[in-house]
């Protein structure tokens, strides 16, 4: 299972897909996704990507729990290398903001499950970003 988080002022989300290998034919499928809107109150981009990080766990673990299959691996993605450090910190003392989302992210995680990916490459970068409406010309006449 490969679940990418991702941030921006707008919003927050997290997207979460299951990959499989039958013979040497590889297949991917969509899971589940989840988007919040940010508070109106002005928070920071690394606190909103940590809190996206904290709702991909979440994901990953709702997703372990209804899936019937045996899964090898969870990886987890993140455009922020502010939250891949806040992962990989060992021995920082953390405002409590942050110290409660590591503690979240750490309690259903190894740092080692997660691995950067660039904004461009990122899917959940639709759950934060939006997509706006698309009116086909077919369906305006």
């Amino acid at each position: 299972m490969h679940v990418f988080s991702d941030a921006r002022t707008s919003g927050y989300g997290a997207v979460a897909y299951l990959t499989s290998n039958d013979g040497g034919c590889s297949k991917t499928s969509f899971l589940m996704g989840k988007a919040r809107v940010a508070s109106l109150k002005a928070t920071s981009i690394p606190r909103l990507e940590l809190t996206a990080a904290a709702v991909a766990v979440n994901l990953g673990q709702k997703m372990t729990l209804e899936l019937d299959l045996h899964l090898n691996e969870i990886c987890y993605y993140t455009d922020s290398v502010t939250v891949l450090y806040y992962i990989r910190a060992e021995r920082n003392r953390f405002p409590v903001f942050v110290a409660n989302r590591v503690c979240q992210i750490r309690d259903f995680s190894n740092a080692n499950q997660w691995k950067y990916v660039s904004s461009d490459l990122n899917p959940a970068d639709v759950a934060s970003r939006g997509v706006g409406s698309v009116i086909s010309s077919d369906m305006t006449h």
